[in-house]
């Protein structure tokens, strides 16, 4: 017998999907009144994982606990929960998410009743090959929040090579941060830059200001963070020194998108690695606070152990490039030099701290 989804939980999908059903393109009220009879509820709490393992999208490693929890729930009309049950390959779990998210967020944004929303300025941070959707990247801030302010940092790498985009960035960052009241420095960024630039502009950034960092979830086509997905798997953190090298330099391999094998041989070698490396990896806003803690972690070992520079091979998602940036402290850390993959190999591009 299965369990019953307790009434808290009923109530916060109702209340949060407004009544109506969360498929983008129905929005059907799931309650209908008669003027001479009792209301009739349409809706249906639909669950996102199936309760049994073999039911569509079933995932036995789904904790059977939060089965029926608000997380795992999507409030849809009778013929949209018939269809994804009966679809589960044309309508996988991150295509319901993004439905669950999109509509709640919707439903967020059109009940606001903020009559000062908060000001932003958002940062759209892009390589001259891949173009951001202002509008679409500017409503992830939610209900209460807006872009008052809007900034596009475009490189040009190959029209001005690496030290000339990156004067350019740091100069428009420093223009900006000089010109933003204190009680306006709030910055929403939003990157699908090249790696070595999205380091430099979290560095110039730093704790100057307020910074909002946001992801591109390429599957969902947006920018939210989205709910209800389970935890990532921890980061592992790994050390080996090598006895006998010149090289009085650390290198610092981050394998989350894919696996960087080790580079030429420097005094230390460490490696912040997802237990399986995918494009997929970052999903929630908490891992780039556990990305950045372990990143200061290697930084202070790196310090304890006397090397005098840093070589930063970095595969992962620019919103990870730029919690770098930030968290690099250019009074403690010896130089950090970063490099870009161009296939077959890392080649380095930028260095920070430079005296």
């Amino acid at each position: 017998m299965r369990a019953p989804i307790k009434t808290r939980d009923l109530i916060q999908l109702w209340a949060r999907a407004a009544g109506m059903c969360s498929h983008p393109d129905c929005k059907e009220r799931l309650v209908l009144d008669a003027p001479e009879d009792e209301p009739v509820t349409l809706g249906e709490a639909a669950h996102i994982v199936a309760q049994a393992p073999t039911g569509p999208r079933g995932d036995r490693t789904w904790p059977r606990s939060r089965l029926n929890s608000y997380d795992n729930l999507i409030l849809l009309c009778a013929n949209h929960h018939t269809l994804i049950d009966r679809q589960p390959l044309r309508f996988p779990l991150e295509h319901i998410r993004t439905w669950k998210a999109e509509h709640e967020a919707w439903v967020r944004a059109s009940t606001a009743h903020t009559p000062n929303p908060l000001p932003w300025t958002a940062i759209f941070h892009e390589d001259a090959a891949r173009r951001i959707d202002t509008a679409a990247a500017a409503a992830a801030l939610g209900p209460g929040h807006h872009a008052a302010e809007t900034l596009a940092l475009r490189a040009d790498i190959d029209g001005l090579g690496w030290g000339a985009t990156a004067a350019q960035e740091a100069r428009t960052i420093e223009s900006l941060l000089a010109a933003t009241p204190p009680d306006r420095c709030r910055f929403a960024v939003f990157s699908l830059g090249r790696i070595p630039l999205a380091v430099q502009l979290g560095f110039l950034l730093g704790d100057r200001a307020r910074v909002s960092v946001y992801h591109y979830h390429r599957d969902q086509a947006t920018w939210h963070w989205p709910s209800g997905l389970k935890p990532a798997p921890a980061l592992h953190l790994r050390e080996s020194r090598r006895r006998r090298t010149a090289n009085p330099a650390a290198s610092l391999r981050v394998s989350l998108s894919a696996r960087v094998d080790p580079q030429p041989a420097a005094a230390v070698d460490i490696e912040i690695a997802a237990p399986a490396p995918t494009v997929r990896w970052l999903h929630s806003q908490h891992q780039l606070t556990d990305l950045s803690r372990l990143y200061e972690q290697a930084l202070t070992r790196i310090r304890d152990l006397g090397c005098t520079r840093v070589h930063l091979y970095y595969a992962g998602p620019a919103a990870g490039a730029i919690a770098f940036g930030r968290a690099y402290n250019p009074r403690m850390n010896p130089p950090l030099e970063l490099y870009e993959y161009t296939h077959p190999n890392y080649q380095p591009a930028l260095r920070l701290n430079e005296a």
